[in-house]
């Protein structure tokens, strides 16, 4: 279980950051790889839900690496966005900052998704290190 929580979480945030990247693009052929990314989602994600094996210390752990992760994810967020509030006002004074920031706004939560799913990953892995080393 270890394993698949383990990849699951990088997997999925890998094909979310790919899917940003590939974003930037303008083109069909990136239009098909970005789709490709976000399939791949959606088959790790439903292989999660059909395999629920848990051990009650593996299931601290996952709790424990999600709940760090949301704390990161929060911090993350109100950065981002005093960033765009600073530039919103800063564009009124300073006429060659680009009021028009929806293209990054867009990118932002896909981003962020990716950067958790990933940090779940590392977190659950680091823990269930941690916890075997405890129980040694």
């Amino acid at each position: 279980m270890k394993v698949f929580f383990t990849h699951k979480h990088i997997i999925n945030g890998t094909a979310w950051l790919l899917y940003v990247g590939i974003s930037f693009f303008n083109n069909t052929m990136y239009s098909i790889l970005a789709c490709f990314a976000l399939l791949a989602s959606c088959v790790v994600s439903i292989m999660a839900c059909k395999n629920k094996e848990c051990n009650e210390s593996s299931a601290h752990n996952l709790m424990k690496a999600k709940a760090v992760t949301m704390d990161l994810l929060k911090i993350f967020i109100c950065i981002i966005l005093l960033i765009v509030v600073i530039i919103e006002m800063l564009s009124d004074y300073i006429p060659y900052i680009d009021k028009n920031i929806s293209l990054l706004l867009s990118l932002v939560a896909p981003t962020l998704l990716g950067v958790s799913e990933i940090s779940i990953g590392l977190f659950f892995k680091r823990y269930e290190k941690e916890s075997k080393k405890t129980d040694a």
